[in-house]
């Protein structure tokens, strides 16, 4: 029985780290030498380094309509916006440097519940990075479900809290739908304001 725990818990504890390392997992294909290559609304990184000290070559960015590039800020905030890697392109570190940054990417509105760990308030996320404090338990289980803070609650670090704006509060039923903030808001594009 301590043996099947055993094999179990590092099962559990290799797949837990999958994600991260498909971002950085070659992707097949041709890698992308020029800006006239990429299309708008494409998903970029650079190539893997072979290097595992290294984590630049894992950051994806989004290519945007603008000409910039912007940057998600962790795997639980890609995964709002996309089930997997499938549509990621390899980019060459000289037409990388050519894309200037535009910032970082926001989770997906009305996808998840967020909190910072220094701030008690829970936070829907609505169109354009802007967060609506969920002021009641009741309210967020209306919006998300009994267990709302069990699968639908991400906690963001503090460093990408200037990346939002503060919004009207929720503080009755009828402020705020989950799924007209997805609908209404299905690109990043849609949600940066492009």
């Amino acid at each position: 029985m301590k043996r099947i725990l055993i094999i179990i818990f590092i099962a559990a504890f290799a797949f837990s780290f999958f994600p991260a390392q498909a971002a950085k997992d070659e992707v097949e294909g041709q890698i992308i030498e020029s800006i006239e290559e990429l299309d708008t609304g494409s998903l970029i990184k650079l190539p893997d380094d072979q290097d595992p000290n290294t984590q630049i070559d894992s950051t994806v960015y989004y290519y945007a309509v603008d000409g910039q590039r912007y940057v998600f800020s962790n795997e639980k905030c890609f995964f709002t916006w996309y089930m997997d890697y499938s549509e990621l392109q390899i980019v060459n570190a000289a037409t990388m440097a050519e894309i200037p940054l535009g910032g970082n990417i926001t989770y997906k509105p009305g996808v998840k519940l967020i909190k910072f760990p220094s701030d008690l308030k829970v936070y829907a996320v609505a169109r354009g990075g802007t967060l609506r404090w969920v002021q009641t338990d009741q309210l967020a289980r209306l919006l998300y479900g009994n267990d709302w803070y069990i699968n639908d609650l991400e906690d963001v670090s503090e460093a990408f809290y200037q990346n939002y704006v503060i919004g009207e509060d929720i503080d009755q039923e009828g402020d705020y739908f989950p799924y007209y903030e997805r609908y209404n808001t299905n690109t990043i594009a849609t949600d940066l304001g492009l």
